[in-house]
């Protein structure tokens, strides 16, 4: 796992290098640059495998360059295809590095694993850069004057194309507003790249190509999914400092029935969310004090509005598990939209029912304070609010809500910051051929006919949610000041007088419970975007790392 920074065909200063190195830093322990006459490659590596003194960016023997994030679990078969000796002093990103170096992004078919990378292709003199399927590492990208640059941090890609973090309005709404934004970034000009994506891009041309699809087309044998889930899962428990992530729902249950009997197993999880499972447990208790005391360092790195503590639960739970000697964590991300298992994919509904429930929300909430929210809203999710198609509700949600819970809130960041490594088991069977049908949606009847034969009774509890009024009035209070006394409400179309409403809404406690539960949401986003929008961190002096 690590951070990354890279700009091709036009430099930038070191001391705007110095500046942006601040936002990945949390996302390593080891410092690397290197940098060409067309090229400035930056990295912050957090090493779990090959030598773990050894600084990212990989150097070969050719010129080319990689800085890479993620887990690459065939890297030693890659190895054996190119007659590299594979031992426990040769990561995965040198293998990568090498496959790259003489496949190109042909290569990228055969690849298995979690990854965003951006790849230096020396012969050619372009950049590759690419990610998986489920988008679980975060990778964006933008073009200007010449230069291209992407990263890890959208802020500081931002920032090197000389936009300063200056936000997109459209996408600032819709993130706000509805948690999702198809632009995928709230910074002007700065793009993710889609998930299961290659971008490629020389002097003058950028070439983009998909390299992963969702396989989920034909009905599997059970017994064929138990073996590949099984499988998805040894691979990633590959050492005993390896845990479990538990919400007490079905995707997670399975994997810790399907844990190696070989390997130790911590599952770790929130109190009051299901029964104990087998193994060593670790329940972790919330409270406003210590989401307080965490919730603004989460923003920051995020880089987007936050609208629940849902991110902050994982966050504790990974400083939990890294303070136990675990490395890597296991979750059942991904499974919904693989199975096609969220309920609302059952209903019939005019659009999108998650973005309509929201938007009835926040019309709410315009009538109550007297503003107007949907000014700004983009195009694209205007199409999804009116969309009956169940089957495009479901590629909706895996094309951007999937890769940007992932990336942004409840799998990379959270465990970066604790020093931990995540691993998504069922983004295996999203693209073997071994893919389930996703009918009737809605349903999950093929994770429920594994969780059958695997022993697994079936829980009635389905994924976590952490409510922001565990902050407290105070808190709430506090933010809206704070935002009251910033320029970003004019951003969404708040005044100072529907501030001061929400204000007394907290103070007097002139709203039912479940319209602070709404506002709370609100007021969280909002304060989010204050921080976002301060001074960022600076970062070390980078030296230079040379090739080898």
């Amino acid at each position: 796992m690590c951070g990354f920074l890279g700009t091709v065909f036009a430099p930038v200063s070191d001391n705007l290098w110095r500046n942006v190195a601040g936002l990945i830093e949390y996302r390593g322990t080891i410092w690397g640059r290197v940098r060409g006459a067309k090229f400035d490659f930056l990295a912050r590596r957090l090493p779990r495998s090959g030598d773990r003194t050894k600084p990212q960016p990989i150097v070969t023997s050719t010129g080319c360059v990689l800085v890479f994030n993620g887990e690459i679990y065939n890297a030693p078969e890659l190895a054996a295809l190119m007659n590299i000796k594979h031992d426990v002093d040769v990561s995965d990103s040198f293998i990568l590095a090498h496959w790259l170096e003489s496949r190109g992004w042909d290569g990228l078919f055969h690849i298995i694993g979690e990854y965003s990378f951006g790849f230096w292709n020396a012969n050619q003199e372009e950049v590759i850069l690419a990610c998986d399927l489920f988008g679980s590492h975060p990778l964006f990208f933008g073009q200007t004057e010449g230069r291209t640059c992407f990263g890890s941090s959208a802020k500081a890609v931002s920032i090197l194309l000389g936009k300063d973090g200056l936000y997109d309005r459209n996408a600032l709404s819709d993130s706000l507003w509805f948690g999702v934004s198809p632009k995928s970034t709230i910074y002007s000009g700065v793009f993710a790249l889609p998930p299961g994506h290659c971008l490629k891009v020389g002097r003058g041309r950028s070439v983009m190509r998909k390299v992963q699809s969702w396989g989920g087309t034909k009905q599997g044998d059970t017994g064929e999914l138990v073996d590949a889930l099984a499988e998805a899962i040894a691979l990633r428990v590959d050492t005993d400092r390896a845990g479990l992530f538990w919400s007490g729902g079905l995707d997670s249950s399975v994997l810790s029935v399907l844990w190696p009997s070989n390997r130790a197993k911590a599952v770790f999880h929130i109190r009051e969310h299901g029964e104990l499972l087998t193994g060593d447990h670790v329940c972790v208790s919330l409270s406003g004090t210590s989401c307080r005391g965490r919730i603004e360092t989460l923003v920051r790195t995020a880089e987007r509005p936050i609208t629940s503590l849902t991110p902050l639960g994982f966050l504790l739970l990974c400083n939990v598990a890294s303070e136990r000697g675990v490395e890597s964590i296991l979750s059942g991300e991904g499974a919904d939209e693989i199975f096609g298992g969220y309920p609302y994919y059952g209903m019939e509904s005019p659009g999108h029912p998650l973005l309509l429930l929201k938007l009835e929300q926040i019309r709410w909430l315009g009538r109550w304070f007297e503003f107007d929210p949907l000014l700004s809203t983009s195009e694209e999710l205007q199409v999804m609010l009116t969309e009956e198609d169940p089957y495009r509700w479901l590629s909706f949600d895996r094309q951007y809500r999937l890769p940007g819970h992932l990336s942004s809130l409840n799998s990379d960041i959270p465990n970066l910051l604790a020093g931990l490594e995540s691993r998504l088991p069922y983004l295996d069977l999203a693209i073997h051929s071994v893919g389930p049908t996703c009918r009737p949606l809605g349903e999950k009847e093929n994770l429920k006919a594994v969780a059958a034969q695997c022993g697994v009774s079936i829980p009635s509890k389905s994924g976590i949610y952490i409510s922001p009024m565990l902050l407290g009035d105070e808190w709430m209070i506090s933010a809206l000041e704070v935002v009251r006394d910033s320029d970003m409400a004019e951003h969404v179309g708040l005044s100072r007088g529907s501030i001061n409403s929400m204000v007394r809404c907290f103070r007097e406690r002139s709203a039912n419970v479940e319209a602070l539960e709404r506002l709370s949401r609100v007021v969280l986003g909002l304060w989010s975007l204050v921080v976002l929008s301060g001074d960022m961190p600076v970062g070390s002096v980078i030296d230079d790392i040379r090739p080898q």
